[in-house]
């Protein structure tokens, strides 16, 4: 069906790619960000003028990155954008690949940026998009104590070190939940480090049948 050929795509695009990619780069790995604490203890509730973005930060200084829910009717147009802004062929095939995903019910889109392109240079969760997208993650809820990430991608324009802090960042804020992350060769392809704490210890964990 659609949605196996699109799998099959995503996966045949990666693995030509990783070999390559992970052998040449022997970056050391990010150490995790410690968390704040539970959002019930820490949660501050903000309110912005008329006009400007709501933000809901966790902690004194609240998270080192903006995040929102991205509609998933925007997200076609949104990945054909950073398929233009694309680096080499095979960030513009991954991206062609993922705008043809029928994303199913139960996953929940995160559309992620750094702190410092925010109107308020304020972190945290965003009801309404505070800038434009730099990153995207397709997370799939598993149970309390576990979620997928299914797929990662980010606007080639935009890679770099601060954009690396945050997904480091958010994916550690998921904790004690476990992220498990399903492709880790995608995070190769914007060269995103990969998080891998002990087993059962929250954060990110590589999924062990990829």
């Amino acid at each position: 069906g659609g949605a196996a050929y699109v799998a099959g795509a995503l996966v045949a695009v990666l693995v030509a790619h990783a070999g390559r990619r992970l052998a040449a780069r022997g970056r050391p790995r990010l150490a995790p960000t410690p968390h704040r604490g539970s959002l019930a203890q820490q949660r501050r509730r903000t309110s912005c003028a008329a006009g400007e973005a709501k933000f809901d930060p966790v902690g004194d200084e609240g998270p080192k990155f903006a995040v929102w829910t991205a509609k998933r009717k925007e997200v076609p147009e949104l990945l054909s954008a950073w398929k233009a802004a694309a680096t080499n062929d095979t960030q513009r095939e991954y991206f062609e690949a993922l705008s043809a995903l029928e994303i199913p019910k139960g996953w929940v889109l995160w559309a992620l940026a750094d702190v410092a392109s925010t109107e308020n240079k304020l972190g945290g969760f965003y009801f309404l998009p505070p800038c434009d997208v730099q990153a995207l993650v397709f997370l799939e809820p598993v149970d309390e104590r576990r979620s997928n990430v299914q797929h990662v991608a980010a606007n080639p324009a935009k890679l770099g070190a601060a954009l690396t802090d945050t997904v480091q960042n958010w994916i550690e804020s998921l904790k004690p939940k476990q992220a498990v992350i399903q492709r880790p060769a995608e995070l190769d392809l914007f060269d995103f480090a990969v998080l891998s704490g002990k087993q059962g210890s929250g954060g990110a964990q590589v999924s062990q049948g990829l």
